[in-house]
């Protein structure tokens, strides 16, 4: 790129018969512009132009360099032409990875609000698991939990998650639970078998329970399907329970319970080179996901609940189906 600046100011100089000429129309100090001839003849081992104290004219090897010069900066000028319009044209496919604890719900309507607006845009969505690095593998966006994104990635928060406590109708309501702390190990499930990290609302208590349900895995309609099947209590992205609530097979248990919230954030490799699709996708999110804590559904009664049913053959079978 060094080389093409000064092919430039020395075409510059050669058409205006001047340093400050070429200086001025380059908005640059002469002194830039004599260095950029001076490398140039350094580089090329020529002397390119002549110079006296009342002129200034460009020697023989000079205009044949100068010849050369207009061709290959007008062939410079077509491919930079070409990859401008590149990167303008609103067409072609934009892949999006989202990490599976997250869901779809969240993108879906986002995502078709773009393809409405941009007909002639592709999106190939796909998820991946946490821990895995999609943008390494092709991805133009990955959206995923902030702490999910690697230190070589851009990323940029639009949101935030915290994960609520559900269960199906086949758990009774003649327990005396009173709070997660009262069900079995057995009876917590959670994506990817982790941990229940629950803080009550407004009281600043925690809790920090294992999880020993014989059902795991790192899908969300998995677990909330073993939820409705009556394996266990979920805790779930409310976005990945929004579709069992709305149906009635998922009910929220403990409403004061769920997880510390979490960034969300959408990450992508470099700000250079990106096309226009995919930049104009991203500023799309960002600008209309909900940036508050996602958290909220539509809240049924809450239920007490408690395990009274133990786990049948064709649930599981069910399940591992669901997860591949």
């Amino acid at each position: 790129m060094q080389m093409i600046k000064c092919l430039e100011l020395f075409k510059a100089v050669a058409d205006h018969k001047s340093f400050s000429g070429a200086a001025l129309a380059n908005n640059l100090a002469p002194a830039a512009v004599t260095r950029a001839i001076q490398e140039l003849e350094t580089e090329l081992g020529v002397r390119l132009i002549h110079r006296t104290t009342r002129k200034l004219s460009v020697t023989d090897v000079g205009m044949t360099v100068y010849n050369r010069a207009v061709l290959l900066l007008e062939s410079f000028t077509e491919i930079k032409e070409i990859g401008d319009a590149s990167s303008r044209t609103m067409s072609g496919t934009v892949r999006v990875a989202i990490q599976k604890l997250l869901g779809f719900n969240a993108l879906s309507s986002l995502l078709e609000g773009y393809m409405q607006s941009h007909s002639n845009v592709t999106v190939d969505v796909d998820f991946f698991d946490d821990g895995d690095d999609p943008l390494s593998r092709g991805a133009d966006i990955a959206v995923s939990l902030e702490h999910e994104v690697r230190d070589l990635y851009i990323a940029k928060k639009i949101g935030s998650l915290s994960m609520s406590l559900f269960a199906g109708t086949r758990f009774s309501t003649n327990t005396n639970a009173g709070s997660p702390y009262d069900l079995l190990p057995q009876e917590r499930m959670s994506v990817g078998g982790s941990p229940w990290d629950l803080l009550a609302e407004g009281s600043g208590k925690r809790l920090l329970l294992p999880c020993g349900s014989r059902f795991r895995s790192s899908s969300p309609q998995a677990i909330a399907m073993a939820a409705i099947q009556g394996i266990g209590i979920a805790l779930l992205p409310p976005d990945a329970a929004k579709p069992y609530v709305d149906a009635g097979q998922l009910f929220p248990l403990f409403d004061a319970w769920h997880s510390e919230s979490v960034p969300i954030a959408i990450s992508y490799r470099s700000r250079q080179f990106v096309p226009e699709r995919v930049r104009s996708l991203i500023s799309h999110v960002s600008e209309n996901f909900d940036l508050r804590d996602r958290r909220n559904v539509d809240r049924a009664i809450p239920m007490k609940v408690a395990c009274s049913r133990p786990t049948q053959m064709d649930d599981i079978s069910l399940l591992l189906a669901l997860d591949s």
